[in-house]
């Protein structure tokens, strides 16, 4: 089985993790787990919030929000996680 990356420690995060935690649950309402694992380079991970933010909205594409989150819900199951 591959390795796992690590989620990034909310707890002592450093300054510009900070930034990215408070941003993305302003932004998106919570903090997702991929933010966690971005925040291992939390700059890149910033650059990305925008398409994230607009792909998890009703204006990212043609699919309604919904169904996008019908899709995670479903591949999460397939892969056996709990969402």
């Amino acid at each position: 089985m591959a390795e796992r990356i690590s989620l990034a420690d909310t707890s002592k995060p450093d300054p510009l993790q900070q930034i990215l935690f408070d941003s993305a649950a302003e932004i998106l309402g919570h903090l997702p787990n991929s933010f966690l694992i971005g925040a291992h380079v939390p700059f890149i991970q910033m650059m990305m919030m925008p398409l994230t933010a607009s792909l998890q909205r009703q204006g990212g594409g043609i699919l309604t929000t919904r169904l996008k989150e019908m899709a995670v819900v479903k591949t999460s199951h397939l892969n056996g996680y709990n969402y």
